[in-house]
């Protein structure tokens, strides 16, 4: 989930590491910091906060995830499109820090060309890999539940497998009935109605029916 505090203590490490603001494009990291889970969006942080770009394919799930940011989406306009044209009218953020571990060597040059003249991208260090190094009590808790759940799974597994199994015939039992499944399928193409309703085999048929007439037509094996 995401906290206020995230975003404080990194928006307090910019000036340590000469840093006017970090461009964030890692998703994983997106998400620690705001909530988003989706697949498009751009982070940019600054001693001042934070403000999070997407594009308008997620305008509603960013609505009810993004907590504690300011949310950009431009018509007709890429995360990263949005992003860039609300960095060129900060001329006080000239040093940008990016995300070398997550970003090739030609979005980088794609970045900095779209940026233009007066930025300066430089590699930040894994400020916020350090960040989640470090479990908060929520997270910590979150751990606990998932270790517990797993526990209880494996329990469950190596317990006598006759309570299960009796749940797992019942089950086959019941899609049975909802799918009229016959256990001794015809061989060969067929089509015919009995107590089980229309059943039918893989095989192409051949043959007619008149109208009036109910017959099995069986193709040749």
């Amino acid at each position: 989930m995401a906290s206020p505090g995230r975003i404080k203590q990194l928006s307090s490490q910019l000036e340590k590491h000469r840093l006017d603001a970090i461009l964030v494009s890692h998703l994983p990291n997106i998400r620690y910091f705001c909530g988003f889970t989706g697949s498009a969006g751009l982070l940019v942080m600054s001693a001042r906060g934070a403000e999070f770009f997407t594009d308008g394919r997620y305008s509603e799930q960013a609505a009810e995830e993004v907590d504690g940011v300011r949310v950009h989406i431009e018509t007709g306009k890429s995360a990263q499109a949005s992003a860039i044209a609300w960095l060129r009218k900060r001329s006080r953020l000239k040093r940008i820090g990016f995300e070398s571990a997550y970003m090739t060597v030609a979005d980088r040059d794609i970045l900095a060309k779209r940026l233009g003249r007066g930025f300066r991208l430089a590699a930040a260090p894994p400020m916020i890999e350090q960040m989640r190094m470090v479990k908060s009590a929520q997270e910590v808790g979150n751990i606990r539940a998932a270790c517990e759940l797993g526990d209880q799974l494996f329990r469950l597994l190596c317990s006598p497998p006759r309570a299960w199994i009796r749940r797992l015939r019942l089950r086959c039992y019941t899609l049975r009935l909802l799918f009229r499944y016959d256990p001794h399928p015809a061989r060969g193409p067929s089509f015919g109605r009995g107590a089980q309703g229309l059943r039918s085999s893989p095989r192409s048929t051949t043959g007619s029916i008149r109208g009036g007439e109910a017959r099995q037509y069986r193709g040749r094996g």
